[in-house]
């Protein structure tokens, strides 16, 4: 095969040279549904003999609505093949988030398809239903098109203005690219079968999903990650290969069926996408084996890469890795380096990009400006050690300034995890008269009835962080909130949390569990 191969091409090629192969494995509600190459690439064709009906071609910009489900990759394939711009955007979006998305959108394509059983374009778009595709007849005469750019990929939630992050490097089967040679590091290549649990919506979803595709691979797709589930798919499909964010290795490790016995077939996953506190990295890695367990850090827009495999996490506890393919700087608000050891924000960039073309842009916000040597940062904050690995101390939009001095919950996090009564934690910065912003705890007791009161946590955070960084206040909860994504919903949190305290001026509310100032 050529170094580079389109999309489209690629998914004939497979069709070709292994037509009996499973492509595509679908485990939902309705159980078990299997296309083999030949089969996922037939249904491409019909696609999209049904979506060029409708007027999507080169240029067209489609937008796909949907669940994880067949019809919504097979849409994607067919789009891509078609020459059209893809943008998935999530199933719960509602008619104000995809008229928000379509305006967007419109930056790019001046024709715009909506594939969507959930929600219909109420501003000039034709919206198909996606679902319907499945019924679409056999086509024979479907021309492989390039697509560039061929992908968007939503940032940001549902909510908010919409932004779309554009991937303007070539959408086909690359072993050059960065993300490739980052998978290949992590024995992505030498399996066969890949389990994808994430949204379609989502950079790892949809990218894990359609790379395995181009590269000849069994994708095994689940609607949604269940935890006892995932584990039963991992044993009955033979996986080899899988993602997580920390919120599944949590979810996992406190499954009381946990098996190592079911992850046999596994030949490495990766973890990123949020911050991992230690113990949970070391509980998993005890469980999983450390030469199995790999970590990247980027983000969305690909500006570059950091990743560290489990046995050097255990030398180096804490960091996200080294450079991968990648140049990483830690910068102060004036761009100059800071130490090693002290925390800046961080910058990357791909060498051999022009600074003008970083290989990514946005819709519906301006791109991050690049420093005069080509560095671009998402906001994230860290620090190298003198080893030259990376560690993160937090979002600079999470970071709380609280009497004038930076606080990273990520840190605050971290220390209350070790009080044996918390399971779980989120900080927040909430407004405060005095301070501006205070720290504040919410808390997710190991023992919902007897949960540790707010004055022992505060005798234990005396003892395990800087004064200034301690809580000063502390609320209880049965359970965090997530994104789709698994994500911890931070502006959630801090909305309910405002919202109590204006049904409790006085910053107590029972009913919530609210804990006064310690």
């Amino acid at each position: 095969m050529t170094s580079y191969l389109c999309y489209a091409s690629a998914l004939r090629h497979f069709a070709s040279l292994y037509p009996f192969r499973e492509a595509l494995v679908v485990c939902g509600p309705g159980g078990r549904l299997a296309y083999s190459y030949a089969q996922y690439n037939a249904k491409v064709d019909a696609f999209a003999g049904a979506l060029r009906g409708a007027g999507v071609g080169p240029g067209c910009g489609v937008i796909v609505v949907g669940p994880n489900t067949a019809a919504a990759m097979i849409a994607s394939s067919a789009a891509w093949r078609l020459g059209a711009f893809v943008a998935p955007v999530s199933f719960k979006s509602t008619q104000a988030d995809l008229d928000a998305t379509l305006l967007t959108m419109r930056q790019a394509s001046a024709r715009v398809v909506v594939l969507s059983d959930h929600v219909a374009a109420t501003q000039g778009a034709k919206t198909l239903s996606l679902e319907a595709l499945h019924d679409a007849p056999e086509c024979s005469d479907i021309v492989d098109h390039d697509p560039a750019p061929a992908r968007a990929i939503p940032s940001g939630g549902t909510t908010g203005r919409a932004k779309l992050i554009v991937d303007e490097t070539p959408w086909g089967r690359n072993a050059q690219s960065l993300i490739f040679k980052a998978l290949n590091a992590f024995g992505w290549a030498a399996a066969q079968r890949i389990l994808v649990y994430s949204p379609l919506y989502h950079n790892v979803g949809q990218t894990l999903t359609h790379l395995a595709l181009m590269n000849g691979q069994t994708v095994v797709l689940m609607d949604k990650f269940e935890a006892a589930r995932a584990q039963d798919v991992i044993r009955e499909e033979a996986i080899e290969f899988f993602f997580a964010v920390p919120t599944h290795m949590q979810r996992w490790l406190d499954l009381e069926t946990l098996d190592i016995a079911n992850f046999k077939t596994v030949k490495a996953m990766y973890h990123a996408g949020a911050f991992c506190h230690q113990a949970l990295k070391k509980r998993w890695i005890d469980f999983f084996g450390a030469e199995r367990v790999w970590e990247l850090f980027g983000a969305t827009d690909g500006a570059g890469l950091a990743v560290i495999r489990g046995d050097d996490w255990l030398a180096h506890v804490g960091s996200v890795g080294r450079p991968f393919g990648s140049e990483i700087a830690i910068l102060d608000d004036d761009l100059t380096p800071v130490p090693h050891g002290e925390i800046g924000q961080i910058y990357m960039k791909t060498p051999g990009l022009p600074v003008d073309q970083p290989g990514f842009r946005y819709l519906g916000a301006e791109r991050p400006p690049a420093t005069a040597a080509g560095f671009r940062s998402v906001g994230d904050m860290g620090w190298f050690d003198n080893d030259g690995y990376l560690y993160i101390a937090d979002r600079r939009t999470d970071m709380i300034i609280t009497g004038g001095a930076n606080v990273f919950p990520a840190e605050v996090e971290a220390a209350l995890r070790g009080h044996p009564s918390v399971r779980d934690v989120a900080v927040v910065g909430l407004p405060d008269a005095d301070w501006g912003r205070r720290v504040h705890a919410i808390v997710v007791p190991t023992q919902p009835d007897h949960p540790p009161p707010p004055a022992e946590l505060d005798a234990f955070m005396s003892d395990a962080i800087v004064g200034y960084k301690k809580p000063k206040s502390y609320a209880l909860r049965s359970a965090l909130l997530y994104t789709d994504v698994d994500k911890l919903d931070r502006k959630r949190l801090i909305e309910e949390s405002l919202a109590q305290l204006k049904a409790a001026p006085e910053g107590v509310n029972e009913g919530a569990n609210e804990g006064v100032s310690a």
